[in-house]
């Protein structure tokens, strides 16, 4: 009968570990996704590096989920009605977007999971830590955020005219909040 026992509580304990080992746990932003889909409204500024200026007209950013880790952005107004894929990364209180596919490769010179990056594959840190210790050298740039205290998001777009780079960012806070 102890035997028995014995063979019941080992089953139990390794049902426990295989399924606390298969759990994904690679993805903290799991679940925060829906704190950031929805449509926000706000307006664009545009700039250089000297000087911006905000427009009147109102612009709409309209988040939806992609995967657990994946949103699409469909940004108008202002004369901008762009779609664009972004992958997000959890960093305390806020989300992180990054490019993805092609347009990562386009501005960072490296296919996505190259290892471009130091590499240090610590437990520590949040998962935007890990994405620029991965896949990032110092100096690169990254263009948007969501702030989930204030339920805001900011993406910057890179503009031409009359072959002069400039930015326009956009500005919202999120409709309708649950």
């Amino acid at each position: 009968m102890k035997t028995l026992m014995k063979m019941i509580l080992l089953g139990l304990f390794v049902a426990s570990v295989v399924v606390a080992c298969s759990k994904d746990n690679t993805s903290p932003q799991k679940g925060l996704i829906s704190e950031i889909t929805g449509t926000y409204t706000g307006y664009f500024t545009d700039g250089s590096s000297l000087k911006s200026a905000r427009h009147d007209s109102s612009a709409t950013a309209e988040i939806t989920a992609l995967g657990e880790d994946q949103i699409q952005v469909w940004c108008y107004g202002h004369g901008l009605d762009t779609t664009l894929v972004l992958d997000i990364y959890e960093n305390n209180d806020s989300i992180m977007v990054c490019m993805t596919g092609d347009a990562f490769e386009t501005e960072y010179g490296h296919m996505k999971g190259h290892q471009m990056g130091h590499g240090m594959h610590d437990f520590s840190g949040t998962e935007w830590m890990h994405h620029l210790s991965d896949e990032h050298t110092t100096g690169d740039k990254h263009y948007g955020m969501f702030d989930t205290i204030n339920h805001t998001f900011e993406y910057t777009f890179m503009m031409m005219s009359n072959d002069s780079l400039y930015y326009s960012k956009f500005h919202g806070k999120r409709d309708n909040l649950p």
